[in-house]
């Protein structure tokens, strides 16, 4: 829990968190409200341009054809992924240069602690001066233990508690420091030691300053709420049929093409049943097997017979059509088989009134048999 010594301090920090809070909101409110009410805001200026009558929809649709859209493609949008490229490389840049000072600086912390451990015995090494090596251990050890602490996980809240509360500076190493200053730095067994042992707490000092700096230096919230937008909206396009960029809606004309694909096929296969079993017969030699309205084409069907397409008289009848005569040898074949048609339901029709004729004639028989 945050301690505040002063009132003034902890109003000016209340105002600062409240500041903060009215930045963050002004600068998302306008991005949300865009977000929100685009499609509203276009059609309103539309309708605007419209109604004032400054250009009419020929124009505006010119006007958004060679400006609007190539500043938007060709500047706006390579602007916005430089910046963000630039802002997640930097990011990344900054944090990793982060870990590699703070754990050089941990690292160099406890090699002094080694060496100010040392320092302690050459100081107070004798018997006489074993309460004061105790005292001077326990201080050092305290030292040691703050640093566990500030290594761990959550270690940078506890250190803004200090900063807020004015005790980030205190610790062991200043009454270590006392220690040196006072009778017991001028009682050492080495004065050596005690010089040595200064120039380290200066050194430590310094070390620690540092890697605190690095601890509470952060990134604002508005500046991970950006990364946190970004990788969203990455995650969002990287599956092109959902989401609020969905392509979706574009796949329903296939739906549209399938049906007006099923309605050609079956037309297809009703006019290829009014021609005869016999001339389809006659032409499939020449071009591959039939298919008549009773089986439809599918894609998972056997494939066809390799002789039955590439076959002699396949593959005579390809040169015909291909060669100069090839326009005379389709129009035969499209004769044949209007033809071939006309003549086949001519025949069904005196066919279908010969079997009526024979139908009366024996219904006329029976009924004269039974007179």
């Amino acid at each position: 829990m945050m301690v505040c010594l002063n009132t003034s301090e902890c109003l000016e920090d209340e105002g600062r968190v409240n500041q903060d809070s009215y930045f963050l909101l002004a600068a998302f409110l306008p991005a949300f409200l865009a977000f929100g009410l685009w499609g509203k805001i276009s059609v309103a200026l539309a309708l605007f341009v419209e109604s004032v009558g400054v250009v009419d929809s020929a124009e505006w649709m010119v006007f958004a054809d060679t400006l609007l859209r190539p500043t938007i493609i060709g500047v706006v949008v390579p602007v916005i992924s430089i910046a963000l490229a630039t802002l997640v490389s930097t990011t990344v840049n900054v944090l990793r240069q982060r870990q590699v000072d703070l754990r050089a600086f941990i690292n160099e912390e406890a090699g002094e602690i080694r060496f100010l451990r040392r320092a302690i015995f050459g100081m107070y090494g004798t018997r006489q001066h074993a309460s004061r090596r105790a005292r001077a251990l326990i201080l050092l050890r305290g030292y040691v233990e703050q640093l566990m602490t500030e290594c761990e996980d959550g270690a940078v809240g506890r250190l803004e508690e200090m900063q807020l509360s004015g005790g980030i500076a205190d610790n062991e190493l200043d009454r270590f420091a006392a220690m040196l200053h006072g009778v017991d730095g001028a009682v050492a067994s080495r004065q050596g030691s005690v010089q040595a042992a200064e120039e380290l707490i200066k050194s430590l000092n310094s070390h620690r300053s540092k890697r605190v700096a690095l601890l509470l230096t952060d990134f604002p919230v508005l500046h991970w709420d950006i990364l946190a937008a970004t990788a969203i909206l990455c995650w969002d396009l990287d599956n092109p049929f959902s989401g609020s960029f969905s392509i979706a809606a574009a796949s329903t004309q296939l739906a549209d093409l399938r049906v007006c694909l099923r309605e050609d096929i079956r037309e297809a296969l009703v006019e290829s049943d009014e021609i005869p079993s016999t001339t389809r017969k006659f032409f499939s030699q020449f071009g591959g097997p039939s298919v008549s309205a009773s089986r439809e084409i599918d894609s998972e069907d056997e494939e066809l017979n390799p002789s039955s397409r590439y076959g002699l008289l396949p593959t005579l009848y390809w040169h015909l059509l291909t060669g100069p005569v090839g326009a005379y040898v389709r129009l035969v074949g499209d004769a044949a088989a209007w033809l071939t048609t006309i003549f086949g339901r001519k025949m069904k029709t005196i066919v279908s009134r010969a079997r009526s004729i024979m139908k009366r004639w024996r219904r006329n028989d029976v009924s004269a048999s039974n007179v």
